[in-house]
């Protein structure tokens, strides 16, 4: 959870004049590459300049500050804890373990898990109509999903 939180805090202070977290983690400066390391994985860091392919987290950059608030935006998957649990931050900036079937849930669609901030959450269309959250959220986020975890989310 302190690789997550360091993490979250570099994107925050990354995040784009259009509230937006960056493209991958690679662009971010002054970071240890160790910080994307989960400490249980036994996996040793690699350069910065790959570390989308080498990292323990799944990563969601595409969605602005008004939605990631509802969503699982970094998660640290169960293959690195023995298959058992995982840990998932969402947007607001918190983080919580949960069992590994709500985690693969979430890497599945990071939007399944509603939080309090979901009810201040409403989204238009261009005509006024109101879109249903997980419909903007299907169309309008993606994760980044590291090398060695492609076999088993497909996105």
């Amino acid at each position: 959870m302190t690789n997550m939180m360091a993490i979250y805090w570099k994107l925050v202070e990354w995040e784009s004049s259009d509230d937006k977290f960056p493209p991958s983690f690679s662009v971010l400066t002054n970071v240890s590459p160790s910080l994307f390391v989960c400490p249980n994985s036994g996996h040793l860091p690699g350069a910065m300049t790959n570390v989308d392919q080498w990292t323990d987290y799944i990563y969601m950059p595409s969605a602005h500050d008004w939605i990631r608030l509802d969503l699982a935006v970094l998660i640290d998957p169960p293959e690195n804890h023995e298959g058992k649990y995982g840990y998932v931050l969402f947007g607001g900036g918190w983080v919580k373990q949960l069992p590994a079937d709500k985690v693969r849930a979430l890497i599945k669609e990071p939007w399944c898990m509603p939080t309090p901030g979901r009810k201040s959450i409403t989204i238009y269309d261009t005509h006024g109509a109101v879109i249903p959250f997980a419909v903007y959220a299907r169309t309008n986020v993606a994760f980044h999903i590291p090398e060695r975890f492609r076999t088993i989310y497909q996105q």
